[in-house]
């Protein structure tokens, strides 16, 4: 399996963080009120659209100072009793060395708390998570970071943040930011770019770093020059972004009209989607057997395409539809991965586009 390059390339420190400069020098603060026991301020709130380096900040703040890191996504610890297990408890008496080992906290270092998508909380599988992390941090004696996409929900459904945590805003990045940072990554891959090449990308990633990472790593496999028109396999960002909240709003579905709804308005032929859905389903399973049902479900689906195709019978595509996206999304029985927030051009039409 390919190395994802967004992580092998994800900074080690936050001098290595690119853009929002303001936001890592608050961070900065905030860290360095830590140096004399604990500050007014125990939590920082780290808010802004996916990609654009909260989550990297974070890790990086962690690696600078050589505290070790509880991290928590909230898409798998959604109700208070695993919060207040993880982050509760580990907040007030142990910590967690970054290889993993468990330590008691007299003898371990101080310990930065780091729950993601913090703001996916609230929904229908909220038990009392909210009051959990405003307990935590009321009680923590380490220090917390929130990460989230939407601030106001966050804050809606539990307002105490506001008085217990501060919020720091992270921005889109220019795209000459984002140049720079991909011709590095060219650079370490021995891939030679042309800079019109990198800049086609960058300005399709619309300010998301991780999306025009995704994009460099999706277009180079294989390469060892890239021109701009091998670009055009990844088509206008702001369509892939629609294509990842539907793919998003279908793998966590709960009903199959809830599946069926999340794709229904995709400028996606069937078997185009189909392609993106297999590309996804590794990405938000990690049960063998749930994996297993929607590789099922999904080859059931390619029945009916390729009935639908022979036969010249397009009705055949509804059922199709339905067994690729509510038989995979219905297939999944245990928790999502965390981090699903980018899904990856088929590599499939990847291929086929370069024949």
């Amino acid at each position: 399996m390919r190395e994802d390059w967004t992580e092998k390339y994800r900074p080690r420190s936050l001098s290595q963080v690119v853009g929002n400069e303001s936001a890592i020098r608050a961070i900065r603060r905030w860290a360095e009120s830590w140096a004399h026991g604990v500050p007014k301020v125990k939590a920082l709130i780290l808010k802004g659209e996916p990609g654009i380096g909260k989550t990297s900040s974070a890790l990086a703040l962690a690696y600078d100072l050589k505290w070790d890191v509880v991290e928590m996504n909230a898409s798998d610890h959604r109700n208070a009793e695993s919060i207040k297990k993880v982050a509760g408890i580990g907040s007030m008496t142990q910590t967690f060395t970054l290889d993993g080992e468990f330590l008691s906290s007299h003898s371990g270092r101080r310990k930065l708390i780091i729950l993601d998508e913090a703001d996916n909380l609230f929904g229908r599988e909220d038990y009392g998570g909210a009051k959990a992390i405003v307990d935590t941090i009321r009680e923590s004696s380490q220090p917390i970071l929130l990460i989230v996409n939407d601030y106001y929900e966050l804050t809606r459904r539990a307002s105490a943040l506001k008085r217990l945590a501060t919020s720091v805003t992270f921005r889109r990045l220019d795209q000459s930011a984002i140049v720079v940072v991909l011709r590095s990554i060219a650079g370490n891959e021995n891939v030679t770019v042309s800079l019109d090449t990198l800049g086609k990308i960058a300005s399709n990633a619309g300010g998301d770093l991780r999306a025009a990472i995704n994009d460099l790593q999706m277009i180079v496999e294989g390469r060892s020059h890239l021109d701009a028109e091998d670009t055009d396999v990844i088509g206008e960002r702001n369509q892939e972004k629609e294509l990842s909240r539907a793919l998003s709003a279908m793998f966590g579905a709960k009903t199959v009209r809830e599946a069926q709804d999340a794709t229904l308005n995709l400028d996606k032929m069937p078997d185009e989607l189909e392609k993106w859905i297999e590309e996804s389903i590794p990405s938000e399973m990690k049960d063998p057997e749930d994996l297993a049902r929607a590789f099922d479900a999904l080859s059931r689906s390619n029945i009916y395409l390729r009935r639908a195709k022979a036969l010249q019978h397009y009705g055949m595509w509804s059922y199709a539809r339905t067994m690729m996206t509510a038989g995979v999304a219905l297939s999944r029985k245990s928790g999502r991965r965390p981090h699903v927030s980018e899904y990856r051009f088929p590599s499939f039409l990847i291929v086929m586009s370069r024949a």
